[in-house]
């Protein structure tokens, strides 16, 4: 199964429940999450990732760095847990 396999339906079932989402880039960096989900009282990035892959160390880094400022950052491995994080 392929990323954007996960990703895809994890989206849209956020966007029908109320969620904007935006593709996320850092500029002049790398090592960005995949995904910032918001709506009103509620935001947190998402790394998508095939089933059993782990994050690239940059991303690890990453994501341990933003985790530590306060951010919500998930990584998501499988349609079910996306679907349950975006449903909540």
């Amino acid at each position: 199964m392929l990323e954007s396999q996960i990703e895809n339906p994890v989206v849209e079932a956020a966007k029908t429940n109320g969620y904007q989402v935006r593709k996320v880039c850092w500029f002049g960096g790398r090592n960005a999450p995949d995904r910032l989900f918001m709506k009103p009282g509620r935001g947190f990035f998402v790394e998508f990732k095939a089933p059993g892959e782990s994050p690239r160390p940059g991303q690890e880094r990453e994501i341990a760095r933003m985790r530590a400022a306060g951010f919500e950052v998930y990584v998501i491995d499988n349609i079910e847990e996306g679907l349950r994080l975006v449903e909540a």
